[in-house]
């Protein structure tokens, strides 16, 4: 598995272990920048993940988080809370 390989199953498998139940049932991660202070659905994270042109972990406030870089349809960054609530 390449590196780049290796840093999506990582990234994938932290989103799906701190992915949390909102009141309205729905498994979520909490998402801030992109859109600020959203809670995204748990599937459609791994899904931009897995289109995503680049993936890291950076710090942020909140610790060491998940940062996604795509540019379909148009250049964007999301910043994906793994550090809490896991």
């Amino acid at each position: 598995m390449s590196e780049d390989a290796d840093i999506v199953a990582a990234a994938i498998a932290a989103v799906e272990r701190c992915a949390f139940e909102d009141p309205d049932g729905r498994r979520v991660v909490h998402c801030f920048l992109g859109r600020i202070g959203a809670d995204w659905d748990a599937e459609e994270a791994i899904a931009e993940i897995g289109t995503a042109t680049r993936v890291w972990w950076g710090d942020t406030l909140l610790g060491r988080c998940l940062h996604v870089e795509t540019n379909e349809p148009s250049p964007r960054r999301y910043v994906f809370d793994t550090v809490r609530p896991c």
